[in-house]
């Protein structure tokens, strides 16, 4: 490349980082001029610091580990710090950098949304922008970082013995790398001694027969060394994540990991749950074959865990008394928003016992309760503990053995409005009967937008019920009702509902008796309607 009559170092050489600092040198105090100009926009409490040049080892560091010593993707070398007190006043600073002539924004990164996880990240919250500009008139763009700081989270931030020390050390030890937060594999005395450190996030045990009375630390083969290399024992389809949260390939044992030696691995996974320093926000226990005993050995700390937000339990032994004893230790819990009980036999009783948590938690917002033997008791069990849940919107009862009376007690739940948004009753025994209890429901209902009844017995009647329900529902994007007994009759009541319905995003109606009749129905409703985009008929 040339700049001027200069012939620049290629960006991998030691000499580009001297020609990016000097140049840098000049930038940090042009970017500082124009950022201050616009800060004004944003009130008397906005200030500006200047950030000055970043340091040699940061900059050779970020090359090294993160582009592969390519140097000229470095583009936060020239910085600067926009401090506010509200995002108001952040927000109006960040308008007056879009419409400033003089610096064109080409990144925003907005790390204090409510949606954006920070956990990842050690907490750091900002508002990170990539800005380009003229060091002088007419000259060639260079790139700048400026970052829009409140105050109250700058002050810890800059916390003496921590904040900004601690977040640069931990980054140091690349603790936030998807490697150090993440873990999938065997159990070990090492993974119990991270979850109670809250040196991981994400816990993935799927398949280790935690629950058979392997000890942890005794040389069994659910005992996979822990010295952070990949280990072949276990299930065939688990693969090890390498931890580099304490610096270095090997896993130096902690004191936690010597108490953890000689346990049962189900009770060392428990007690580590439960520690204050635990942030395990996912944990996959699936397919561990666990008992009605284990889930009540985990029970006591989703009492008193915070931090859970996905709990996956699906393909163990559970029984009725497992699900009961998880449910219970879920009634006061205020973190876990994703509950996964698939193919657990819980039965009926099993399902009573999930509606009365219901009742009482106000955090699951999705609730996977297929392939359990779940029957019209139970069903009607859930509705009712729907009534009193306004947090729930995503239920899973697919593959389960719901008939009539079950799909009624959930039409009646409907009815009576809710918050469900999305319900799966596919591959159930739901004929006519349910499902024009269900379309009764659906015309009072607003808010679930979407129902799969695949492969159930709804034939004719039912159909037409639903389309009918259909002309009057404003809420309902997707029907699945493929693999039932629909005919032409069931499908020309759907076609008749086409023209009125505005919502209907996605129809399934594969797998029917759909004759010529109710193709060429189909056909004429859609030439009315203005909201189906995706039809199946194969």
């Amino acid at each position: 490349a040339v700049d001027g009559s200069a012939l620049l170092p290629l960006p991998t050489a030691l000499e580009y980082v001297v020609y990016t600092q000097r140049r840098a040198a000049t930038g940090s105090a042009r970017l500082y001029a124009l950022v201050s100009t616009v800060a004004a926009a944003g009130g008397s409490s906005v200030a500006v610091l200047p950030g000055g040049v970043k340091k040699l080892p940061r900059t050779l560091f970020k090359a090294a580990v993160k582009y592969r010593c390519d140097l000229s993707r470095i583009t936060d070398q020239i910085r600067c710090t926009v401090v506010a007190d509200t995002v108001a006043e952040l927000a109006a600073v960040l308008r007056a950098m879009l419409d400033s002539p003089c610096l064109a924004v080409t990144r925003i990164k907005n790390r204090i949304a409510p949606e954006y996880d920070a956990t990842v990240g050690g907490g750091y919250m900002d508002v990170q922008t990539m800005v380009g500009f003229e060091v002088s008139p007419g000259g060639p763009l260079i790139t700048g970082e400026v970052q829009l700081n409140l105050r109250s989270l700058l002050r810890i931030k800059e916390a003496p013995g921590g904040g900004h020390m601690l977040f640069n050390y931990a980054r140091s030890l690349r603790a936030y790398d998807e490697a150090s937060y993440r873990y999938a594999g065997t159990f070990n005395p090492g993974v119990a001694a991270r979850i109670a450190a809250g040196a991981v996030l994400e816990v993935n045990l799927r398949g280790g027969c935690l629950d058979r009375g392997q000890r942890v630390g005794d040389g069994s083969k659910s005992d996979a060394a822990d010295d952070g290399r990949a280990t072949t024992r276990g299930p065939p389809r688990q693969e090890r994540v390498v931890m580099h949260a304490h610096g270095s390939g090997a896993d130096a044992p902690s004191k936690s990991s010597h108490q953890s030696q000689g346990k049962g691995a189900l009770a060392a996974v428990t007690e580590s749950l439960s520690s204050t320093t635990c942030r395990v926000s996912s944990l996959d226990l699936s397919c561990n074959k666990m008992t009605p005993a284990g889930a009540a050995a985990l029970a006591p700390a989703l009492q008193t865990c915070t931090c859970l937000a996905l709990l996956d339990l699906s393909s163990n032994e559970l029984g009725e008394a497992g699900v009961a004893a998880v449910s219970g230790g879920l009634e006061a819990n205020r973190s876990v928003r994703t509950l996964i009980l698939g193919s657990n036999r819980a039965g009926d009783v099993g399902a009573a016992a999930v509606a009365v948590m219901l009742e009482r938690n106000r955090s699951i917002v999705t609730a996977h309760l297929g392939s359990n033997g779940i029957g019209d008791a139970g069903a009607a069990a859930l509705a009712d503990g729907l009534r009193d849940n306004a947090h729930l919107t995503s239920l899973d009862l697919s593959v389960n053995s719901v008939g009539d009376r079950g799909a009624a007690a959930i039409g009646r739940c409907l009815g009576v409005g809710g918050v469900l948004v999305h319900l799966d009753l596919s591959e159930n025994q739901i004929g006519d009967s349910g499902a024009r209890a269900l379309a009764l429901g659906l015309r009072n209902n607003a808010r679930l937008a979407s129902l799969r009844l695949a492969d159930n017995q709804i034939a004719d009647d039912g159909a037409e019920a639903l389309a009918e329900a259909l002309k009057v529902n404003q809420g309902l994007g997707m029907l699945h009702l493929a693999g039932n007994q629909i005919g032409d009759r069931g499908v020309e009541g759907v076609a008749g509902a086409l023209p009125v319905n505005s919502t209907l995003a996605t129809l399934h109606l594969s797998g029917n008796r759909v004759g010529d009749a109710g193709a060429e129905a189909l056909a004429t409703g859609l030439k009315e309607n203005t909201g189906l985009t995706t039809l199946h008929l194969s």
